[in-house]
């Protein structure tokens, strides 16, 4: 199945990376493959079986670089199962009947210090209470054995039930927690699952700043608004682009694929606007133009808030309900065809003070017959920039632009 899978991935059918958009040089950009000040990583679980493994580094060779990072936590609870968690109502017992999953939005923050070059990898599910570094005024100190990281410098762990995502954004320090222009952090997630075996990894997606980031904790992401007359970090893709199989489709005798999407916002408010209460959630339309090998062109729309995460089919049906999904614009029953391109965009609004970008991750499951579960995950292809900014608001200090912290 390993070898199947490898030559799928390597015909380019699925085999996707997410790419740096092309802009001139010099310019900032988002991209799966880049340091940047700003990485976020859409697909982290720790549930009964399966946990997270997620790797970062300071790919700078001569400067200590903090990171002030933050999980959401996409779980909600029913309303009548409180006991059952869930993402839609679907997943409810009473789903049908019109029990409703309540969002919960619980955040996890937490601060941490990069000396040169330094990687890190550690499991969601257990966090780092201990670091092999620390700084101390301002140079690396390794192999102290005993010393945290720092004070306030540990990786905080996940309880599960989770499946949410996680961000972390480039700080002058654990104790100085204003925003810097430092495009140095990458990173990688693999989620791993234990019966049956399965694994997959994918690139976080790296947002880079410019000399205007910094000063608050209200990150511009584009420029252009009242809120963000200028930019301080790159803008958000206008499209995100997924070449898949449809769901359903047998690329080979004996394999069924289906495909999971998670979407994630570009705007981030750990903090609320001043107006409103926490979790601020910015809902936005996600608009899905489907094209078969045929270029026949289908669409269709969902409403995306905070965390998405679907299978192909139930984003035009009914979430977790299989009997609907031939009727999906996804599924092979209505295209005709064993694979596609869809291209996703966020629509923009009319709002000043947040914005309705989007990035994801698409995560891909071959059932082989006879075979365990094989599972890919595909960083998209990114196009164009958003004309509406969006923000990232950090947790210390009210949601305010030109206000420190």
């Amino acid at each position: 199945m390993g070898q199947m899978k490898r030559r799928l991935l390597g015909a380019g059918v699925i085999g996707v990376l997410g790419f740096a958009l092309a802009l001139p040089a010099g310019a900032q950009i988002v991209g799966s493959d880049i340091p940047a000040a700003i990485v976020t990583f859409p697909v982290v679980r720790v549930e009964d079986g399966i946990d997270t493994f997620i790797q970062m580094a300071n790919t700078n060779s001569s400067e200590v670089r903090a990171a002030q990072c933050f999980y959401i936590n996409g779980y909600g609870e029913c309303a009548v199962a409180t006991d059952v968690s869930c993402l839609v109502n679907f997943d409810c017992p009473g789903g049908i009947g019109g029990e409703q999953c309540i969002p919960n939005w619980v955040e996890s923050n937490f601060f941490i210090d990069f000396t040169p070059f330094q990687p890190l990898g550690w499991q969601a599910s257990s966090g780092l209470d201990f670091l092999p570094c620390t700084v101390s005024g301002g140079q690396a100190v390794c192999g102290a054995g005993s010393d945290p990281n720092s004070p306030q410098g540990i990786i905080q762990d996940v309880q599960a039930p989770f499946r949410g995502f996680l961000t972390c954004v480039a700080i002058e320090s654990v104790a100085v927690n204003n925003p810097i222009d430092a495009n140095d952090f990458i990173g990688t997630a693999t989620v791993i699952t234990g019966d049956p075996l399965d694994s997959y990894t994918y690139n976080g997606i790296g947002i880079q700043s410019n000399d205007e980031a910094g000063g608050d904790n209200h990150l511009c992401l584009g420029g252009g608004s009242d809120n963000c007359p200028d930019a301080e970090y790159a803008s958000c893709p206008q499209t995100l682009i997924m070449n898949h199989f449809f769901d359903n489709s047998s690329p080979v005798a004996g394999t069924v694929v289906t495909t999971r999407l998670v979407l994630i916002p570009c705007t981030q408010l750990e903090a609320p606007r001043p107006d409103r209460q926490f979790p601020d959630v910015v809902p936005t339309v996600a608009q899905f133009l489907v094209f078969n090998e045929f270029e026949q062109k289908t669409s269709t729309s969902t409403r995306a808030v905070c965390y998405t995460d679907l299978q192909l089919s139930d984003i035009d049906t009914r979430p977790s309900y299989p009997p609907d999904d031939t009727t999906s614009v996804f599924n092979i029953a209505v295209q005709g065809t064993i694979a596609g391109q869809t291209r996703i965009r966020g629509v923009a609004t009319q709002e000043q003070d947040v914005g309705h970008g989007l990035l994801g991750v698409a995560v891909q499951r071959f059932e082989t017959d006879g075979v365990g579960p094989s599972t890919a995950a595909v960083n998209l292809n990114f196009q164009g920039v958003r004309g509406q900014p969006d923000v990232i608001c950090l947790s210390q200090g009210s949601c305010v632009p030109n206000e420190g912290p």
